[in-house]
């Protein structure tokens, strides 16, 4: 499956269906819904994929396009695979498994992170890196 032709072929259909607009507090509305279901059901891939689609819709809806969402939803695996994580053997079966948190503060100069939606934790000085992983380190122009 080419996931471009799919997002182009869902963006069509939702915007015929549902009409255009951003539509954030709508999507979210449903996707609690699908949540529920999900619960009630999770064996049933239906209700799982009813989420992605809401998710999907929700991020061309907010003005991204379809090469964006693409390179973001490749990004942000990219980004999880380089975080650690801890051994999911210790963790509660029904709570989340979150990352350990990074210090949030550029090795260099202590600048703090700022929010990015990339792959690269992204410092106040300009540096970057990926997560804090040994070699990605980018000093930026206002690292003192």
């Amino acid at each position: 499956m080419n996931l471009q032709k799919h997002l182009e072929r869902q963006r069509a259909w939702s915007s015929k269906t549902f009409g255009p607009g951003a539509r954030p507090v709508g999507i979210c509305d449903h996707i609690r819904k699908e949540l529920l279901e999900i619960e009630a059901e999770p064996e049933d891939l239906s209700e799982w994929m009813d989420v992605v689609i809401l998710g999907f819709d929700g991020a061309w809806r907010s003005g991204h396009s379809i090469e964006a969402i693409c390179d973001a939803l490749q990004a942000k695996q990219i980004k999880n695979e380089g975080r650690t994580w801890p051994d999911w053997r210790t963790q509660p079966v029904d709570k989340a498994i979150e990352h350990v948190k990074v210090s949030g503060k550029c090795p260099d100069c202590g600048a703090y992170e700022v929010d990015a939606y990339t792959p690269r934790t992204v410092y106040s000085c300009g540096s970057s890196d990926y997560d804090q992983r040994p070699g990605t380190f980018t000093k930026g122009k206002g690292c003192a």
